[in-house]
């Protein structure tokens, strides 16, 4: 019979005190008392290192090999003897994200998860795009590794690895060991236990040398502290860490989840939602003046550097379009002035743009800027239509093709509800301000 969750939090609890934390009752309490993590406990470069001798690999690729090769088999417990109560504890499988589904759309293994790719807004689908580049990079770096290692286990599949790397993507807490900043990461047990949340968190880790603080020479004896933030903590209430100031987008690519906020507290500025317009300024630019026209738009964006990466913001209020837009939208404008055909350009029309994005001037023109937001008008409108079609699309599509009966497939349709509502309030946040006149 295999061992319950229980067991193996208990396991875990006797392997840490093992290592020299504290877990009695007065200092593991997971509440208002701190708690400190020995550095022994944590999975990273320096733990790690003395077990792989000669590789050349990033603290990701490590701590992801390191785990790939003492994955549990099935539901039994890992057999790794530095970190097996540890692993054991680590979730078993990702199913419900959004790497795995495009992994296995990529192996050819697809499945109803991986219907739900098709539903997703163009920024996110990039934003997937680069971390499926950043996984099959590690992964080769990996196996390298591996045909000219011999290790046990080493004829597991990519989707092992994948298992092993989301662990790692989704829990390493920032850890400063002296090495470089990409490098400095933990796998901490207990730490990782803690739910983001976008505001109010409760704790924070940081670290504790035995000797000086922030010495790298003491990285390797550098444990992590759970340090409790001003708000008060009342009986049983749960401890909370953010995991970083990101963007829906991004925590649903790398974590799989978002933050559910009211489109009211969107609207008002309270959470910091953006949307991606880059589609609908290509569009815009080729309905002004097809391909010669992006041509020349592109070029004179790229050597300034405001080509691609266009957004609306919400916060701080009022709502407002990124620089890079507008510096996009007012190059557009003096090639195209009010809906005139594409046409030649004087060399002074460009100067004055240039000026404006060097900042040397506020606008280009008074006419540029009434262009530039009758166009900020039209993107603000199209990300709304678009928005509007996405949903109704996502509501309509059967069950069975997002996700079918799977347990996570239900809040992952809802995550997936929650970007195209995020552009929408944004959407309309931004044109509430063109309204009321909000000079950008």
């Amino acid at each position: 019979m295999s061992p319950s969750y229980d067991q193996r939090w208990d396991r875990l609890v006797t392997w840490l005190e093992g290592k020299g934390m504290l877990v009695d009752e007065k200092h593991l309490k997971v509440q208002a008392a701190l708690f400190t993590v020995p550095a022994s406990a944590h999975i990273n470069i320096i733990t790690l290192e003395s077990q792989y001798p000669g590789a050349e690999l990033s603290a990701v690729q490590l701590i992801s090999l390191h785990l790939f090769l003492h994955k549990p088999l099935g539901d039994t417990d890992s057999f790794d003897p530095l970190f097996g109560p540890y692993i054991s504890v680590l979730p078993r499988d990702f199913d419900g994200h959004p790497l795995t589904w495009a992994i296995r759309r990529t192996l050819g293994r697809a499945d109803a998860g991986t219907a739900l790719l098709g539903f997703f807004p163009p920024h996110v689908n990039t934003l997937l795009a680069q971390l499926e580049r950043r996984f099959w990079e590690d992964w080769k770096a990996v196996r390298e590794y591996l045909k000219a290692h011999t290790h046990n286990g080493s004829s597991n599949t990519e989707l092992d690895y994948l298992w092993a790397w989301l662990n790692v993507n989704t829990r390493d807490l920032y850890h400063d060991l002296g090495r470089r900043r990409d490098d400095n990461i933990s796998l901490c047990p207990v730490f990782d236990y803690a739910n983001h949340v976008w505001t109010g968190a409760t704790m924070s880790p940081s670290r504790k040398d035995s000797g000086v603080w922030g010495n790298p020479g003491n990285a390797s004896q550098a444990s992590l502290v759970c340090s409790s933030l001003e708000k008060p903590l009342g009986k049983d209430e749960e401890l909370l860490l953010t995991y970083g100031a990101h963007s829906n987008s991004i925590l649903f690519v790398e974590y799989g989840f978002v933050n559910v906020v009211s489109e009211a507290d969107i609207a008002a500025g309270l959470y910091i939602a953006e949307a991606t317009v880059d589609e609908i300024v290509y569009d815009l630019i080729l309905r002004c003046g097809g391909d010669a026209l992006l041509l020349v738009v592109r070029e004179a964006l790229e050597q300034e550097g405001y080509w691609s990466d266009w957004t609306l913001h919400t916060a701080p209020p009022p709502a407002y379009p990124s620089y890079r837009l507008l510096s996009a939208l007012r190059l557009l404008h003096v090639f195209v002035v009010d809906e005139s055909p594409f046409g030649a350009v004087s060399t002074t029309d460009l100067a004055l743009w240039r000026d404006t994005v060097a900042g040397l001037r506020d606008a280009v023109s008074e006419s540029n800027e009434r262009d530039v937001r009758r166009s900020l008008r039209s993107i603000c409108d199209a990300v709304s239509v678009r928005a509007e079609r996405s949903l109704d699309a996502l509501m309509k599509a059967k069950a069975d093709e997002i996700g079918g009966p799977s347990a996570w497939s239900k809040f992952a349709v809802g995550n997936v509800a929650v970007l195209w509502k995020e552009e929408r309030a944004v959407a309309r946040a931004v044109l509430d301000s063109i309204e009321a006149g909000v000079v950008f």
